[in-house]
């Protein structure tokens, strides 16, 4: 093993199977699907995020020393190596991606091993959790928010000077004291150019994720997304140049395009799937789009089937106007019924909420109703999440969000529902178009 120092360890993990105490359902189908999860997880078989690929790459082709571990909690082997890591190559800085975490004790526990394993590390977090949660932010030395391939160069420049980050320009402190860093809001002077290099992950899982773009047009009112109101896209030629290197160089069985929708801009779809045909290669892809980029270019999914691509997730969320409109979705039942009646043989999932303010059990069983109406692949159908900016936006607006209130992002409720009730009428509709398709259709 190598002992050289190193300059930084990349970590993470995800939380999301803990932080759905929802998700009741005890059909035979439900238990191996929940089991399937956490081995994948345990065996490490799920892939970093994108993200942290792209900090490792830059960083190693600066010339800095990186090592990435994945799944540090819930993997045997990757806590292990982890810990490993931390005793014998003594990182000078452990940077941790909150991206999939969305419990700060989740990160805590990662944070915790890394101080007492390698007590003179310096702590950096990155990804939503820590952007948007003062108590996660407090674990580190540092948080550096919007993305960051370029300032980590800087940080690990300053790490390996002796300099303290705190010190370096551009470095401010929030409310509570903990130090905070801006990256860059999209894509830095590479402009999205550099291909990452999956060979810093061991996961064996082959279905690599790849973005077209940063940020997103729309500003839906219960998102996290980072940088809403604004998608900056990459060269169509630069996106497929990076599939087409993970596919032959890495082995890549699927592609995921990770970006708010793959398929917003007419321009970067249409040029991206004339360039795959043109390049002759094929592949398997799957990708977010939203339902009224299939109204207004109806011949569009048709093409992107015939492309390779076989699934495209649809966050729909709900078909009622009234909630629609207090989503700030921008569309309305009309424009979702006509994007799916011009699927063309293009597989979907979508993605429906219970409990948004205004919803009711009247409007959950015409969801239910609307489901079978059309060729869905499957659909997800879960409870309510409510992120701090939804409730700041509840506190502006009272009446528009039905006086929606609560302790946390799983405990609320407004003038229509409450967490308890979207619960078990989540549960209800699952069950009910289950049994209606007989399989394990919604999730």
């Amino acid at each position: 093993m190598n002992l050289k120092r190193l300059d930084i360890l990349l970590a993470g993990d995800e939380d999301f199977l803990e932080d759905l105490p929802d998700r009741t359902e005890t059909t035979f189908s439900s238990k191996v699907l929940d089991l399937l999860r956490r081995v994948t997880r345990v065996t490490d078989i799920v892939s970093p995020r994108l993200g942290i690929v792209l900090l490792a790459t830059h960083a190693a082709i600066a010339g800095y020393s990186v090592a990435v571990v994945n799944n540090v909690l819930s993997s045997p082997l990757s806590r292990l190596r982890f810990a490993l890591l931390l005793r014998l190559r003594r990182p000078r800085a452990v940077g941790i991606s909150t991206v999939a975490m969305r419990r700060t004790e989740t990160t805590a526990q990662i944070v915790a091993t890394a101080r007492r394993l390698c007590p003179g590390a310096a702590i950096i977090l990155g990804g939503q959790n820590a952007v948007q949660t003062p108590a996660t932010r407090k674990l580190a030395d540092l948080t550096v928010t919007g993305h960051g391939e370029n300032v980590l160069l800087r940080l690990l420049g300053e790490l390996k000077a002796g300099r303290p980050l705190a010190s370096m320009d551009g470095v401010h402190k929030d409310e509570n004291g903990s130090p905070i860093l801006k990256g860059d809001p999209y894509y830095g002077a590479e402009g999205g150019t550099q291909l990452p290099d999956w060979g810093f992950t061991t996961s064996s899982n082959k279905v690599i994720p790849v973005e077209g773009s940063r940020g997103c047009w729309h500003s839906c009112a219960f998102c996290t997304t980072s940088n809403q109101g604004r998608q900056v896209f990459r060269k169509p030629a630069d996106v497929l140049r990076e599939a087409l290197n993970d596919v032959r160089k890495f082995g890549a069985r699927q592609l995921h395009f990770v970006d708010s929708s793959f398929t917003c801009s007419k321009e970067f779809i249409d040029e991206f799937l004339r360039l795959l045909a043109e390049s002759g290669e094929k592949f398997r892809w799957s990708c977010f789009s939203r339902v009224d980029d299939f109204t207004a270019q109806p011949g569009l999914p048709g093409r992107m089937a015939r492309a390779g691509c076989i699934l495209s997730y649809l966050g729909i969320e709900s078909v009622h106007d009234d909630i629609l409109e207090r989503m700030r979705k921008g569309y309305v039942r009309k424009t979702i019924a006509e994007g799916l009646s011009n699927l063309e043989g293009l597989n979907v999932y979508g993605n429906f909420i219970v409990g948004f303010p205004g919803d009711t059990e009247e409007k959950v069983k015409d969801t239910v109703a609307f489901i079978e109406r059309f060729q869905f692949d499957k659909v997800s159908i879960a409870p309510l999440y409510v992120p701090p900016q939804l409730y700041a936006q509840a506190r502006a607006k009272p009446e528009l969000y039905c006086h929606l209130r609560g302790k946390s992002e799983f405990e609320w409720e407004h003038d229509t529902m409450n967490r308890a009730r979207a619960v078990e009428l989540a549960d209800w509709a699952r069950k009910t178009l289950n049994k209606h398709k007989g399989r394990t259709f919604a999730y």
